[in-house]
């Protein structure tokens, strides 16, 4: 049996909702979501709501569905009044409140986008699949999820945003998909236990930090035929080799001498490179970005080719000793 409530104007949550009494005495809340402010109640005449789902409109006509509150797997239905659902939204959530519990989270076919924030902070997380007709997972869309260890890709996906994957620090493997074009910055960062990474050919876009902090990163490989970048010895470059973009900061490599083709070091390149205790610069070398050699704990010398005319803020430890060659 389907319960169905109207909000008046003393209900803390204005949206029209329906409970749904189920076979283990908790109850499903469904609610269509026209006010963004309203209080979540955990209950529903003295019985548990064990489900809260919010459904809101899109402008395609179609519904996007939020999760408020859910069982360790959740199952999200492809439909909403018989009209499909095709995002997962970002949930309104009132101050400090999040969704604990959830392992498991499984997608219709029907899901073309994966938006902004939708499942950040499911502590409990654990795995997702996304389904094949997603071509962008929105910023921060699994930021600290903790927990969170199997994520499969679709083919057709083209964009992982901003802080996508952010601090799921135990994702130590994820396949990329041949699809994909651009990698937002901080899309990976702090993925602590991340041992590798294979760029796909077609990505011609890979954001400032993508990698930062993966302490366990120690290979990055770029498919061949990629026109973009390229990888050497288990590093991230530009195409043409005349930037580094990312040192695998988990290779236990003492000394490294970087190429005399580079001119240029990437934002956080070094970034957290603890077993480095030397670096050598080539001649012609012109610009160090911000961060790029922060917290690499061992490095205490780095001599300075003339050729460098721009050192970013914090490119170096206070630590670090800077000799101009």
């Amino acid at each position: 049996m389907i319960e169905v409530v109207i909000p008046d104007l003393n209900d803390d949550n204005r949206n029209p909702r329906e409970y749904e009494l189920l076979a283990d005495d908790t109850y499903r809340m469904t609610m269509d979501i026209v006010d963004s402010w309203f209080c979540c109640s955990m209950d529903y005449k003295g019985k548990r709501v064990s489900e809260m789902l919010g459904f809101e409109k899109q402008d395609d006509g179609c519904y996007g569905v939020a999760v408020y509150e859910s069982r360790p797997r959740l199952v999200i239905p492809s439909e909403y009044k018989g009209v499909a659902v095709t995002a997962v939204v970002q949930p309104h959530y009132p101050e400090d409140f999040r969704v604990e519990g959830v392992t498991e989270i499984v997608l219709p076919d029907s899901i073309r986008r994966i938006g902004s924030e939708c499942f950040s902070y499911y502590y409990d997380l654990t795995r997702i699949e996304i389904p094949k007709g997603v071509t962008e997972i929105g910023r921060f869309a699994f930021g600290d999820c903790s927990a969170l260890r199997e994520v499969i890709l679709p083919d057709g996906l083209k964009s992982i945003e901003t802080g996508a994957f952010s601090k799921c620090k135990s994702l130590s493997h994820i396949d990329l998909p041949e699809s994909l074009e651009s990698v937002g910055e901080q899309a990976f960062a702090y993925c602590e236990t991340l041992k590798s990474i294979r760029i796909p050919k077609g990505v011609s876009n890979i954001g400032e930090g993508a990698f930062l902090s993966c302490d366990s990163l120690s290979n990055i490989t770029v498919e061949e035929g990629n026109t973009a970048y390229r990888s050497v010895d288990g590093d991230l470059y530009s195409a043409d080799g005349r930037a580094l973009i990312k040192y695998a900061q988990a290779k236990p490599d003492r000394e490294f001498t970087l190429p005399s083709c580079v001119v240029e070091i990437a934002e956080d390149a070094f970034y957290g490179a603890k077993s480095l205790e030397r670096v050598n610069l080539p001649m012609g070398l012109v610009k160090i970005n911000d961060y790029a050699f922060s917290c690499c704990d061992a490095l205490s010398e780095v001599e300075i080719p003339q050729t460098v005319t721009e050192i970013g803020y914090m490119a170096f430890s206070e630590s670090v000793k800077l000799i101009k060659a």
